[in-house]
């Protein structure tokens, strides 16, 4: 017995056991690994002695960042410390005044990244300029259910779904017109307004992608402004270029 608290005293306090540097799978394409390890307790210049460690303690603590969906924390003997992580995988960005936030497919609102990392990540990104009904948006919260149907829907689209000639088309929501998608370089914008749960669901906007896919392909070159309202019989209206007078548009037909 005593050799054996000897050999345990031994091994908690040896040099031998320090760790140098933690191992494994830690390259992640949006999270910060450095921050994920630190709360682990694995920061920049620790070097803790590895008999000590609870590997599932640290486990825990890696996995409270919402852009983690999995970690492995293994200690080898005498100084290693092998650690894997993986990444939730987001869907598209939200910009918004103060940040750029990634977003799964169910909502959860993963980290924050500079402007431009959406793009090299090939992931969509939709403006938020509303100031007035903006829903609170922060790291490990839910989008807001509709906000999340509608960005998913209609962030979705792109210029051959329409039947578009435009390089690209980009989403925005704001207080006046809702959520707007503007082609580029075409020109035109297409307004498909707020929705609510009940007076007006996002269950009307396969209906206006519809129309918009109409009204593009008959004449693109004279579109400027596009109200999707579909109406009984109707699309909605739009404004022709260079003309203030809006014109009424008819159904699709059903074929499209």
């Amino acid at each position: 017995m005593v050799a054996t608290a000897g050999g345990v005293a031994l091994m908690t306090t040896s040099s031998a056991f320090r760790l140098g540097a933690p191992e494994g799978d830690v390259n992640l394409s949006y999270a910060d690994a450095d921050q994920v390890l630190a709360a682990a307790g694995l920061e920049p210049g620790a070097h803790p002695n590895v008999v000590l460690l609870r590997t599932d303690e640290m486990r825990r603590q890696m996995m409270t960042f919402p852009a983690i969906s999995n970690a492995s924390v293994q200690v080898v003997l005498p100084d290693r410390v092998v650690v894997s992580l993986q990444e939730r995988q987001p869907v598209f960005a939200l910009r918004r005044p103060d940040a750029t936030y990634l977003v799964s497919e169910d909502g959860l609102v993963l980290a924050t990244v500079d402007a431009g990392r959406p793009a090299q990540l090939g992931l969509p990104s939709i403006e938020d300029d509303r100031t007035q009904s903006a829903p609170d948006v922060k790291i490990g919260g839910q989008l807001d259910a509709i906000d999340l149907a509608a960005m998913l829907e209609l962030g979705a689209l792109t210029p051959s779904l329409v039947d578009s000639a435009a390089t690209a088309l980009t989403l925005s929501v704001g207080d006046d017109n809702g959520y707007v998608i503007n082609a580029q370089p075409e020109g035109w914008q297409a307004i498909f307004g707020a929705y609510t749960p009940t007076l007006r669901p996002t269950d009307l906007i396969p209906r206006q992608v519809q129309c918009l896919r109409s009204l593009v392909a008959a004449s693109e070159s004279d579109l400027r402004t596009i109200y999707l309202a579909p109406l009984d019989e109707r699309c909605g209206t739009y404004l022709p270029v260079e003309t203030a007078a809006p014109v009424v548009s008819p159904a699709p037909s059903r074929s499209r």
